[in-house]
């Protein structure tokens, strides 16, 4: 059997939820894991599938490298404040509520340390703000009142703001998973001192986790507040910033959208992975640094 066919057998089995039903993905070579629109915003996760490593680390613990590009649309004129994408592993839980709870090993589906970028930070604006404290001392003595000199008093301050985007890991929402890290939190938060984005609308991300060769589950869920102003609202709020939350409450299972992985088939892996994990959080730091926007030139007008 030619080795193609091989890779492509014990390749993971992937497959988006749309209601009852599960559509199958596992050859495209890049796929969404769920999106989010909000008036003009979109936030979408695009699972890069071509680039998935699957092997072992950690003293030959099954486990799997992925990565996801996060991307927010946003045009000038309506923003985002903050958006915050969470990627969640998912175990089916087990029917019966008598049964034993399963014991936590080396093997158990877990998110690891290895993931980035864990930190970027955009160039700070600053805003001079100046405040005027007037005294003027004032007194009264038989009907008859007098002012003095009065005392003025300047105070200049600096506003600084900057974009920021993290990750950080936290425990599962189940009780049998409350001490197992499988959320990995994506935070994007704007800098509301800007007119626009500054950085690309894409922030490229990577994870290093766990698993049991077991069938699980990818939940992504999106949320965040949008910031729009409008000549109204500058009016109105004197420049103040209206913040509209999404997804609304009364549609929260918008937004989030589940992936069943099926990694039954990859006990044939046997790759390590342990370098390619470590220096997964500045791998991601660079891919991001190379995103940069650049600026190109205005064109000359030709001169005949």
């Amino acid at each position: 059997m030619e080795p193609g066919l091989i890779s492509q057998q014990t390749r993971p089995r992937f497959a988006r939820k749309y209601g009852r039903s599960y559509q199958s993905f596992g050859q495209l070579s890049s796929a969404s894991l769920g999106s989010r629109h909000m008036g003009k915003v979109r936030v979408d996760c695009r699972f890069r599938l071509s680039e998935s490593q699957w092997g072992t680390i950690n003293n030959s613990s099954p486990a799997g490298i992925l990565y996801v590009d996060l991307n927010f649309d946003q045009p000038q004129d309506c923003r985002l404040k903050s958006a915050a994408v969470l990627v969640m592993l998912e175990k089916e839980e087990p029917l019966d509520s008598d049964a034993k709870p399963q014991s936590l090993n080396h093997n158990t589906l877990q998110l690891t340390d290895y993931y980035g970028p864990k930190h970027l930070n955009g160039e700070p604006t600053v805003l001079p703000t100046k405040r005027v404290y007037q005294f003027m001392p004032e007194a009264n003595a038989m009907g008859c009142s007098g002012g003095g000199v009065g005392i003025q008093n300047e105070q200049t301050t600096n506003e600084v703001r900057r974009w920021a985007f993290t990750g950080q890991l936290m425990p599962g929402k189940s009780a049998s998973s409350a001490v197992v890290y499988r959320t990995l939190k994506w935070e994007l938060t704007e800098n509301e001192l800007d007119s626009q984005s500054f950085h690309s609308n894409v922030i490229r991300t990577g994870f290093a986790f766990e698993h049991d060769r077991e069938v699980f589950r990818i939940r992504v869920e999106i949320n965040g507040k949008l910031q729009k102003r409008t000549h109204q609202l500058k009016e109105a709020w004197k420049g103040k910033a209206r913040n509209f939350r999404f997804p609304p409450e009364a549609k929260q299972d918008q937004g989030s959208a589940v992936t069943l992985v099926d990694v039954r088939q990859t006990k044939q892996f046997k790759h390590q992975l342990d370098s390619l994990a470590i220096g997964l959080p500045d791998e991601m730091i660079k891919r991001n640094q190379l995103d940069v926007p650049v600026e190109v030139p205005n064109s000359m007008p030709s001169l005949f």
